[in-house]
């Protein structure tokens, strides 16, 4: 994902996942300044009803602007819809 964040150019956007333990959010920003990512969704894979092996999930979505939408436990269809709407409501417009 590094190499793509430096080989992004200015019409592309680059959205990552980091599956997180403890404390999601910073780890993530972190992640996203390092990788240049235009956005990225933090799961907590450490908590019951989301992350790997479980039919739901539930994160939050953070921006390079400093957004933040949190997702609260659902079905991982819904979660994908969510992200969609995300990235929607935030890059299409600028298209």
């Amino acid at each position: 994902m590094a190499e793509l964040g430096k080989l992004k150019q200015s019409h592309q956007y680059l959205i990552g996942f980091a599956a997180q333990t403890g404390d999601i959010v910073a780890p993530a920003l972190e992640k996203l300044r390092v990788k240049n990512l235009d956005a990225i969704v933090a799961n907590p894979i450490d908590r019951e009803g989301a992350g790997f092996g479980s039919n739901t999930n539930q994160g939050i979505f953070l921006d390079a602007e400093g957004r933040q939408l949190d997702i609260p436990s659902c079905s991982k269809l819904e979660m994908a819809h969510h992200l969609w709407d995300f990235v929607l409501e935030r890059y299409a417009v600028n298209r």
